[in-house]
């Protein structure tokens, strides 16, 4: 009840705001200019944060792979083995 009370009168705001030109709908498919272009900046927005998010987690993959091949020598370290390592500078 309190559904359909709340959607009429927002559909009766909506209907006045299209009659006082508040809203325009040049292609008349009953969605506001205004809301479509809000839509079409947040799309953008979303592809170049998704393209951000896929290059990081690239990059961190690549990290997991150098920590996959050095996590042997911990082992091996641990067992009492020579470090394999870049020598230490003697100065």
């Amino acid at each position: 009840m309190v559904y359909l009370l709340l959607g009429s009168f927002l559909f009766i705001i909506l209907l006045l705001s299209y009659k006082l030109n508040k809203l325009t709908d040049i292609d008349n498919d009953f969605i506001p200019d205004e809301l479509e272009d809000l839509a079409e900046e947040i799309k953008k927005e979303f592809i170049e944060r998704s393209e951000a998010v896929e290059k990081e987690l690239s990059d961190v993959k690549e990290a997991l792979k150098n920590v996959k091949k050095q996590s042997g020598d911990v082992f091996e370290a641990a067992a009492g083995a020579k470090r394999k390592g870049r020598k230490k500078n003697s100065k």
